[in-house]
């Protein structure tokens, strides 16, 4: 769309939003590729947008809307405990 967005944190190792998200379309593509399969549309705006953790050291990138706002009860995506 033309808007540029931080890919990292501050500290130049974290991935922001948008780096997560490139990131995992990168990894995705290549394994439901080679499966013969596709992404799911709208999976880049999911609820894991809305993990509290991009918020520390935050990037500038957009944060969700709130329709897609994660709580702290609903289980992190990848069985990883939420913060």
């Amino acid at each position: 769309d033309g808007e540029l967005w931080p890919l990292r944190k501050v500290d130049e190792v974290h991935l922001c939003r948008q780096g997560a998200e490139v990131a995992a379309r990168i990894t995705a593509e290549a394994i439901v590729g080679h499966f013969g399969l596709r992404l799911l549309d709208g999976w880049e705006d999911g609820p894991w947008r809305s993990d509290p953790r991009f918020n520390v050291d935050p990037c500038d990138d957009p944060a969700p809307p709130e329709r897609y706002a994660m709580t702290s009860s609903e289980p992190h995506p990848g069985g990883l405990p939420a913060h």
